[in-house]
Order: structure tokens, then C-alpha cells, then sequence
């Protein structure tokens, strides 16, 4: 089984990305986060097609810190039902997922 695994969180703007970053970080529930420019996200909310710009955050960490970092962006995350999505690294450059490891230990 994989151990390693990237979590995607859609943020309104750039400072909250960097706020739920900044405390995953410190908390040492993920190894890195990344802070991807302007998106534009189209949606159905409550019965309405919704249009917003966003940024994406992605985070590299271990598969056994998902609920903690699961309640820390709840916790941060100015939305009612905010994007959370774990995606599996099936394969990666072994110093990498070491350093992973190394950076967010469980």
C-alpha cells in the first residue's frame, strides 16, 4: 500500500491558502504546499451555477495525517464545504518521498 499522498484544496484567494499552509506546515502534518495562481471555478451551488476565482493548494504528506489535516483546513477554511481530496503518489523519486517522510513524520 502507498503511503505517500498530495491533498487538493481549492482556497478563495491567495492569504488563506497561505494561512491553512502556514499551519499544516507547523502542525508537521504535511512536507510541502504549493500555492497554485488564478482558476476560475464553475459549480453548482444550492440550485445555483456558481462562477468564482480561486487558488489551488496542494500538499505533499504521509496517507495516516489525512484526518488531522482533514479537521485543521476545516477548522481555517472560510468555505461551508471546501474542496478536500486526497490523491495517491503511486511512484516518485525515492530522496523525494524519504524527504517527505523525514518532514512529516507520523
Amino acid at each position: 500500500m502507498n503511503e505517500h499522498s498530495m491533498i487538493i484544496c481549492s482556497c478563495p484567494d491567495v492569504d488563506s491558502a497561505k494561512a491553512i499552509a502556514s499551519t499544516l506546515l507547523e502542525k508537521q502534518l504535511v512536507a510541502c504546499a504549493q500555492i497554485l495562481p488564478q482558476m476560475i471555478s464553475m459549480y453548482v451551488w444550492k440550485g445555483q451555477l456558481c462562477q468564482d476565482s480561486e487558488v489551488q493548494l496542494q500538499c505533499k504528506t504521509l496517507n495516516g495525517h489525512f484526518g488531522a489535516i482533514e479537521k485543521t483546513i476545516l477548522s481555517l477554511h472560510p468555505y461551508d464545504v471546501p474542496e478536500i481530496i486526497q490523491v495517491p503518489l503511486n511512484n516518485g523519486l525515492a530522496d523525494y518521498l524519504k524527504w517527505i517522510n523525514d518532514n512529516c513524520p507520523l
